[in-house]
């Protein structure tokens, strides 16, 4: 099933539970809703005004822990869309307190699933922002909540490709970890080939990111282009513009870190129309910088 597909019967969820009473139950729709939405490419800007909405409410109806993954959600999509408030201006409005000591209150309550949650929105964020030192920190922070783990949401799931990412990323740079880095990024891919038998939609694209930065690390070349390409029109034909976007990035690398200037810049060019459709302009921010050096690299050679 299309993950999309979801997203009206969580609000038709919520509302039904507001109807038969059950708090609780209808604001875990609505945290699942927000999470879904940012994992699905679903437009930033709207999910930022959504997102608030729903916090509030959930405070105002004393659903703490829900209030928190929302928040946590929140603060995504406001580095992403390059707000200029800073990320603890979403927590410091709901729970009067910075996202730092927020985790720390909940890691010494052994709140696994908010840590998770938390760890796993810096690690997105931290990658698709090229802030690979600050994604592993992250990436370290959340084996220390294992227990957070256990259930596969929507998020989770996210975190494990993030993960598989990052891994092949850090071990490209064959420091004296290749090895560590390596055997994570192999096991996320055999864990979402698994799932892919059962959804191709969600997950086609995904492994062919995966399988694309595999290949560069071995040396497969020719073989990374094909799978960067056959991710991003996996991506265009699942309607996953945010991962289109960050499959023409992650080729843009490629091709600039193999002197082929003239396709890096029509891969980065590409991603930063797919990261502002999706609302991300702080991304679209980065890579207008990135494409900028390039050209001013061409005029000077």
């Amino acid at each position: 099933m299309q993950n999309k597909a979801s997203l009206p019967k969580l609000l038709e969820g919520y509302d039904a539970g507001c109807l038969q009473g059950d708090v609780e139950y209808s604001f875990w729709q609505l945290q699942i809703y927000c999470g879904l939405s940012l994992n699905s490419g679903e437009n930033l800007v709207k999910l930022q005004q959504n997102a608030r909405k729903y916090a509030k409410k959930a405070m105002q109806h004393n659903q703490l822990t829900v209030a928190n993954g929302i928040v946590t959600l929140l603060s995504a999509v406001l580095e992403l869309t390059g707000d200029a408030r800073s990320r603890d201006d979403a927590y410091e409005n709901i729970f009067n307190c910075t996202e730092d000591a927020l985790y720390k209150q909940l890691a010494s309550s052994n709140e696994e699933r908010a840590c998770v949650l938390m760890c796993g929105k810096g690690k997105l964020v931290s990658v698709l922002k090229g802030d690979i030192d600050d994604a592993v920190q992250y990436y370290h922070m959340g084996l220390k909540h294992p227990q957070g783990s256990k259930i596969p949401t929507i998020n989770l799931i996210m975190g494990t490709f993030t993960d598989g990412l990052l891994a092949f990323i850090c071990a490209q740079k064959h420091r004296d970890d290749q090895g560590q880095w390596t055997n994570v990024g192999l096991g996320v891919i055999r864990k979402m080939k698994s799932w892919m038998r059962s959804s191709p939609w969600n997950f086609e694209n995904k492994v062919y990111l995966l399988e694309a930065e595999q290949h560069v690390l071995k040396g497969n070349f020719k073989l990374a282009s094909g799978k960067y390409g056959a991710s991003i029109k996996a991506a265009q034909k699942h309607r996953f513009v945010h991962e289109e976007g960050l499959a023409f990035d992650r080729a843009g690398n490629f091709y600039l870190d193999r002197e082929r200037k003239d396709d890096a810049l029509l891969h980065f060019t590409q991603a930063k129309k797919c990261y502002k459709r999706w609302g991300a302009q702080a991304l679209v921010d980065r890579l207008a910088e990135k494409c900028n050096d390039i050209v001013h690299s061409v005029s000077f050679e």
